[in-house]
């Protein structure tokens, strides 16, 4: 493979793990709040969430 598919592959692998690391900081957090603000803590993740995914992809395709 030429390199620079290689970097983007990598790019790509990591920045879905990071992604899927806001559902493991989702569950810890759901966790420690009491059940009554579990779906603030669920509105919080997912717009943190999507505001990532705007972020990197302005910045990606800049």
């Amino acid at each position: 493979m030429d390199k620079s598919l290689i970097d983007i592959l990598w790019v790509l692998v990591c920045s879905g793990l990071v992604f899927l690391m806001q559902a493991g900081f989702l569950c810890l957090e759901a966790g420690s709040t009491r059940s009554k603000n579990t779906i603030n803590v669920v509105i919080k993740n997912i717009a943190d969430a999507g505001l990532s995914i705007l972020c990197f992809g302005c910045l990606a395709l800049a």
